[in-house]
């Protein structure tokens, strides 16, 4: 099948405008992604149609929308090749499932937490809190120092550390990398720890099965995934699950009759789900999840490398311009992260908007563990998505040997 970028773009109404005449070049998809037009319609027909409470109303709009939501449930279930939908639990994004799991999780004194050193602040800063209140001892272990995973060294630490949890990325939001995850789990397993996963970058371009996976739990976020903001996916198994503590508790958590010992919780995922929930942002999500799967995470992947492949070859032309991480543009996924020794990024990101209208980020990129302890400048990065063009890149590429003048 002919990869049809041009007919693809129709489908994300907020890509194709334009400023001061000229195009919008939008390469920040390791961010958020652009919504699609099927989530943006799914959204709609919940709040025209039927905008009720789910599981609550007992007439047709809340009918109609718990319907929708039992529905969308079964969808991102099925995206994940998870057994069942009551292990999907809905949250506000990646970084409130991680807390979940942090917060919830049933440690026992000495018990010991590792991550590694490239994680994003949301799957660092819950673990090492609970190191903080004595709950864990937290450990990390270093990435190479182009972010690659070292499974050598991970698989010294977990024998001699033998922690209780392991949590890592997938794929890298600072470099693209994607570590061997199926390695990662298997070495954690056999030692006998629970591992967790962030997904965030992941849904877009990579099959995600969490049984061949046999992760514990995963997370990830829809608006990464061409949804919309304000919703997230904690997966995990179902037996794990059903020991987490109570999260937030509150209203569809409990059974409307107590027994004398007080509340009867309803049981998993609704007692993970306390108070009225962003019912369309959830059917959103499935839509969009629907929209990957029509294009093809694999499609994509292949056309998102021959941009990165295109657009790497450029820079690297221009005196001064260094890239982050592994130099092969296929090593770094959707994106590409670097630095002009000339001027600071977040100056370079600036005068892309200015003078192109080419949005890329700037900064540490929330990984503040690897910052802090490795050193460095913020890097600029341009991260792509299934909608983006070689014209596109083109345009990136012109207004970068512009400002590097």
């Amino acid at each position: 099948m002919v990869y049809d970028v041009e007919e693809l773009r129709r489908e994300f109404p907020a890509i194709c405008q334009t400023f001061d005449g000229k195009p919008l070049v939008y390469l920040d998809s390791a961010c958020t992604t652009a919504i699609c037009q099927a989530a943006i319609d799914a959204q709609l027909r919940y709040y025209t149609q039927f905008p009720g409470c789910v599981g609550r109303a007992d007439h047709r709009f809340g009918h109609l929308a718990t319907e929708a939501w039992v529905e969308a449930r079964r969808d991102v279930a099925s995206f994940l090749n998870s057994s069942s939908p009551s292990e999907i639990v809905f949250t506000k994004n990646t970084t409130e499932s991680l807390n979940l799991v942090a917060d919830a999780f049933p440690f026992q004194e000495g018990d010991v937490v590792l991550i590694s050193d490239c994680e994003h602040n949301s799957n660092t800063l819950p673990w090492r809190r609970l190191g903080r209140r004595g709950i864990v001892r937290f450990v990390t272990t270093k990435c190479r120092d182009d972010t690659t995973f070292d499974l050598e060294l991970f698989s010294s630490q977990v024998l001699a550390e033998k922690p209780r949890l392991v949590s890592v990325l997938h794929k890298s939001n600072l470099t693209g990398v994607e570590f061997p995850i199926e390695e990662i789990i298997r070495i954690a397993h056999e030692h006998g720890a629970v591992v967790v996963v962030d997904a965030a970058q992941s849904p877009m371009t990579s099959e995600v099965d969490v049984q061949q996976w046999d992760c514990d739990f995963l997370a990830f976020s829809s608006h990464k995934a061409l949804g919309p903001s304000g919703v997230g996916v904690l997966y995990g198994k179902l037996h794990l699950l059903e020991q987490l503590d109570e999260f937030l508790i509150g209203g569809g958590t409990v059974q409307q009759l107590w027994d004398n010992d007080g509340p009867v919780f309803l049981g998993v995922p609704e007692q993970l789900e306390a108070g009225l929930q962003n019912s369309p942002g959830v059917m959103g999500l499935a839509a969009a999840l629907k929209m990957i799967k029509s294009i093809g995470q694999e499609e994509i992947r292949r056309h998102t490398e021959r941009l990165n492949e295109f657009t790497t070859n450029r820079l690297l032309k221009i005196p001064g311009l260094s890239i982050m991480g592994p130099q092969r543009p296929r090593d770094r996924g959707v994106m590409i992260s670097f630095r002009l020794d000339s001027m600071a990024s977040k100056q370079v990101g600036s005068l892309l908007n200015e003078r192109a209208n080419v949005m890329v980020r700037a900064g540490k990129h929330c990984v503040g563990l690897w910052f802090s302890t490795r050193g460095g400048d913020d890097v600029a990065r341009a991260s792509f998505g299934p909608y983006n063009t070689l014209d596109e890149c083109e345009i990136f590429c012109n207004a970068m040997e512009a400002i590097a003048g």
